[in-house]
């Protein structure tokens, strides 16, 4: 028995081909209109995902190029206005070289007004900004990173304060790389590290052990408040002694020699230290004896005992301040004694064993300036505002110099890390160009049609097509008689 196709099946099976045929055609007529094979997951699920892997890379890799030009435009500003910095910083070394070979205070001051000029042009470099950033602020860069402003207290060095961040700010590249872009100020500028503290002592009073941490520089006030005598003398001190007499010092520390020559107590001699003598008599409330050091009392040498002749041990006390007055610590006498700046809160150690004399005695802390109070305190040592002699002043001068030559290589040491960065930007610049280069061809590859191969598809399919339709227009038009034969 022979199967027999129906009209159904023959018109069902011309549909299923010519439908499969048609969407064959449409597919490479879009193919071939598009210049793509694939556009969507259906088209080929592997190729698919190898191309939408491709693209991601590819959008990645184009997001980088803004984040690469950017980074790199921050740092050669950075790198310009560093080198400014070393420039700057060199023509300081140059004054504070000239100023220990100057011969004048008139060339010293002119030094010291070229140095202001530095100065300033140094602060406007330190707040440059570069778009909306300024280049040494950190990861705070929208806020300016360094304010200036005068010491509040003579003696002090001009005030630095830093608002900036205390980390660098990076430049996101890729979830691998990123790159320091905008720096911290602070690690630039700032200080190298703490080196013993120099006193200029003109009181006895010295240096003592610890570690200290007040900064920059400070007038210490070395300050007489009450002298006291040794009984049996009569003397005493004068209504006008406190604050008046210059002797610091604990019992004995300094004498006064009286010599009665009356035998009554109405006039003598007196002596301070075995300094000059001077006349006396019953009559003087207020005395002034001057010690063979300048150091002077005001004594009250109307009760002298009758026919005293001798020494009279004497106690001197005083206080010492760093703030310029605000506080004052009472003098102990001690090898370490603790005196706070109320104004930081900061702390010297001192040794008061030998301090003998009031006066005005100066601080400094090596090592622990910024650049601009290092500028700030080579103008003032210039100008002559310490009276300290010469072969001190030359001495803080070439201090000063060795810390503007330590500044000077720190900042050329951030050229070139920043050099460095830029070095590898280009380079990944460049690998980046390469990469989407190749990979823009890999995509190419898969995704893009090969015309030829589909115009020829094309054609087979629509051939194809319309013998389908050929063949069953001639098997529908049969008769009912060949049908049954």
């Amino acid at each position: 028995m022979f199967a027999r196709s129906t009209n159904f099946a023959v018109t069902s099976r011309a549909i299923q081909y010519g439908s499969l045929h048609g969407s064959n055609i449409l597919r490479l007529q879009d193919q071939i209109s598009s210049g793509l094979k694939i556009t969507k997951p259906s088209d080929s699920p592997f190729e698919y995902q190898r191309i939408s892997s491709i693209m991601a890379r590819r959008a990645a890799l184009t997001a980088s190029k803004p984040v690469i030009a950017d980074a790199t435009s921050r740092l050669n500003a950075s790198v310009s206005e560093l080198q400014e910095v070393h420039r700057l910083v060199s023509d300081a070394s140059r004054l504070a070289q000239q100023g220990i070979q100057a011969l004048s205070p008139a060339e010293r001051s002119a030094l010291a007004t070229e140095a202001e000029g530095v100065l300033d042009r140094l602060k406007n470099v330190a707040n440059t900004k570069f778009g909306q950033h300024y280049l040494f602020g950190g990861t705070r860069s929208g806020d300016q990173p360094f304010q200036f402003s005068e010491p509040s207290v003579a003696g002090r060095l001009s005030v630095t304060s830093y608002g900036g961040g205390l980390t660098n700010s990076q430049s996101v590249i890729s979830p691998e790389l990123a790159v320091d872009s905008l720096y911290n100020g602070n690690l630039i500028f700032d200080e190298a590290g703490r080196q013993p503290t120099i006193l200029h002592s003109k009181t006895g009073i010295t240096t003592s052990t610890g570690t200290d941490t007040m900064t920059g520089r400070a007038k210490l006030q070395v300050r007489h408040v009450l002298t006291q005598y040794a009984t049996g003398s009569g003397v005493v001190a004068a209504a006008n002694s406190p604050g008046n007499d210059t002797i610091l010092g604990k019992l004995a520390a300094h004498k006064l020699t009286i010599k009665d020559t009356s035998g009554t107590g109405a006039f003598g001699t007196v002596s301070l230290n075995n300094g000059n003598e001077i006349a006396f008599d019953s009559s003087m409330s207020s005395l002034e004896v001057t010690g063979p050091g300048g150091e002077k009392v005001f004594i009250d040498t109307s009760g002298i005992t009758a026919g005293f002749t001798g020494d009279v041990n004497i106690t001197a006390d005083g206080t010492l301040s760093v703030d310029g007055g605000k506080t004052t610590t009472a003098i102990d006498f001690t090898a370490s004694q603790t005196i706070t700046d109320s104004l930081s809160g900061k702390t010297v150690r001192l040794n008061t064993l030998a301090l003998g004399r009031t006066g005005d005695d100066w601080l400094e802390f090596p090592g622990t300036t910024d650049v601009f109070e290092t500028l700030d305190s080579l103008i003032r040592d210039l100008r002559g505002d310490r009276p300290i002699d010469s072969g001190a002043l030359n001495a803080s001068l070439g201090r000063t110099l060795s810390r503007l030559e330590q500044l000077g290589d720190r900042v050329l040491e951030t050229i070139g890390i920043q050099s460095s960065s830029l070095a590898g930007l280009e380079q990944v610049q460049y690998r980046n160009e390469d990469l989407l280069f190749e990979l823009e061809a890999e995509q190419s590859g898969l995704q893009s049609t090969d015309l030829a191969r589909a115009i020829i598809d094309l054609q087979s399919e629509q051939l194809m097509q319309q013998y389908t339709y050929a063949v069953t227009s001639r098997i529908m038009s049969q008769s009912l008689l060949n049908f049954l034969s």
